[in-house]
């Protein structure tokens, strides 16, 4: 599915795009279920075709999801995407700087969702190599790609578009970093396709339950991409407080050897994780980033964490 537009659902069938009705049910919500949207841009589908349109017949199951909290209820969430695999997380040194954290806050988001991420540092024509290079250290020596790119340079974006390329991707960084530019660079044609639909309406939110602003866009080079340019606040899936370590790659292999199965890696004596930041082989900015993301989970684990502000 790449667009939904109240109750009909735009869905990609071979070359083109067919708009489709779908049955009640897909629509109802049950109280006991946390997910109030069950169909989600990126959602693959069974359609009956008759003629210039169809009907949905079967969501098929996802492999991945990104949500967001419901605005008048956070223990609900609405999916704003399903089935992608690669989350290109953008940041910038200048104009904007982004947190860390946020970079950090994504990781974990992917990690949770077993999406690939992919750091792009983006407008590297304004600081020096060497900042560039100190920005993306911490990342880089736990085993994460950062990308450097710069659109005026034009340098990365051929290296953008293969790790694109057969995916189904989706961009997410603080407002500012450069995405709408990296997009026009990547697919010239994507920018006038996404302004068309903000002119028809398509992209305003109207309510909890009318539509999405998630579009998804084929791209010129071969990938999709989901835009989302109304995401304010992204949420993790719900999860235990000792199950976040899990999602930090380099706490990971040391999770078994601290004292308390159940070990938080806060105010556990005998714990490995804290032992590693002591003695410098964790970086203490990522434990500081991991203890925002442990407060924000709250006592039960039962909220969602989220970043709200782009």
């Amino acid at each position: 599915m790449v667009r939904i537009d109240r109750k009909k659902i735009h869905v990609e069938v071979g070359d083109r795009v067919v708009p489709c009705t779908v049955r009640g049910r897909f629509f109802e919500e049950q109280d006991d279920d946390p997910e109030s949207r069950p169909v989600a841009v990126g959602d693959r589908v069974k359609v009956e075709l008759d003629g210039e349109q169809g009907a949905i017949e079967e969501v098929l199951p996802r492999t991945t999801r990104i949500a967001r909290p419901r605005p008048r209820d956070p223990n609900r969430w609405q999916v704003i995407a399903a089935n992608v695999d690669l989350l290109v997380i953008v940041a910038s040194l200048k104009q904007p700087s982004t947190r860390p954290g946020l970079v950090d806050r994504l990781l974990v988001a992917a990690e949770c969702e077993g999406i690939e991420p992919l750091i792009v540092l983006n407008k590297v024509d304004l600081v020096d190599t060497a900042e560039a290079a100190r920005f993306a250290e911490p990342w880089k020596e736990i085993g994460y790609r950062v990308l450097p790119t710069s659109v005026p340079a034009a340098s990365g974006l051929a290296e953008l578009r293969d790790a694109m390329r057969g995916r189904v991707a989706m961009m997410l960084g603080h407002s500012g970093v450069g995405k709408s530019s990296l997009l026009a660079a990547l697919d010239p044609a994507i920018i006038a396709r996404i302004g068309a639909l903000v002119a028809t309406g398509t992209k305003t939110a109207r309510g909890a339950h009318t539509t999405t602003s998630a579009v998804m866009h084929r791209l010129a080079f071969g990938a999709h991409l989901v835009d989302t340019p109304g995401v304010r606040e992204f949420g993790l899936p719900p999860m235990e407080r000792h199950d976040l370590a899990h999602h930090f790659r380099e706490f990971v292999p040391l999770v078994a050897k601290c004292k308390f199965a159940t070990c938080i890696h806060d105010p556990e004596p005998n714990c490995a994780v804290k032992a590693a930041v002591a003695a410098g082989t964790i970086r203490a900015e990522r434990f500081a980033n991991y203890q925002k993301l442990l407060a924000e989970l709250g006592g039960e684990g039962e909220r969602m964490a989220r970043h709200d502000s782009y």
